[in-house]
Parts: C-alpha cells; structure tokens; sequence
C-alpha cells in the first residue's frame, strides 16, 4: 500500500478571529459569523472548530444547517448537553459525538455557578 501525500495547513492561535457576547468567548481558525478572512475557508468535512468558552451558569442553542457530525470536547471545567438524540454531562477530556440532521438543534451548558 502506498502513502499517499496530503496538503496540510497550520492555523496558529494568535491568527484566529475571536467572538465576544455576554455569554460567551469564541475563537475561530476558519470563517466564522462575522470573522472572515482570506484563506480561512473550512475545507472537506471538517465545516467548523471552535474554541467556545462559556460564562458561569450560561448556555448556548445551536441550530445545525446541513447533516454534520457535531464534536463535545471540554477542555476545562465541563458541560452539559442536549440535543433530540442524547442528553448529557461531559469531563474534560470525554467527547461526545451527535449526528445531526439538518434543522435539528443542541444546547450546551456550563453547569458551574461561578466558573467559565
């Protein structure tokens, strides 16, 4: 079997658009909202990802345009999720996967009262 090459793209941290709202603060490394830069366009499967922090005791809607496999990742702290296909509570370091179909919604929550 032969390897074949792929074109790589790195993304550094200080390049990325940032989103700022009373309940949360979000980094994007593609186009995203209102962040739109050149050569930032997502690419294959991979639509979006970014890094959300969400304000003590805040939550968040989503709503899903197209069919996509949505990824849970907490880092720090944790989060509380909901969609019509699962409902949960995630650690850091635990993933949780929704596939989801066009026009379905998830929510996800900072269940701490004092932590971001």
């Amino acid at each position: 079997m032969k390897d074949t090459p792929v074109e790589a793209q790195i993304y550094l941290a200080e390049g990325r658009g940032c989103t700022e709202t009373m309940l949360q603060r979000s980094y994007h490394p593609f186009n995203f909202g209102d962040y739109q830069a050149e050569g930032r366009e997502p690419f294959g499967a991979l639509q979006l990802l970014n890094d959300d922090t969400l304000r003590a005791g805040a939550h968040l809607t989503m709503r899903v345009e197209k069919p996509m496999t949505v990824m849970l990742l907490p880092v720090t702290g944790g989060l509380e999720y909901k969609c019509p296909l699962a409902s949960g509570f995630l650690e850091p370091g635990q993933v949780s996967l929704l596939s989801m179909a066009a026009g379905m919604n998830y929510t996800i929550s900072n269940p701490y009262d004092t932590e971001s």
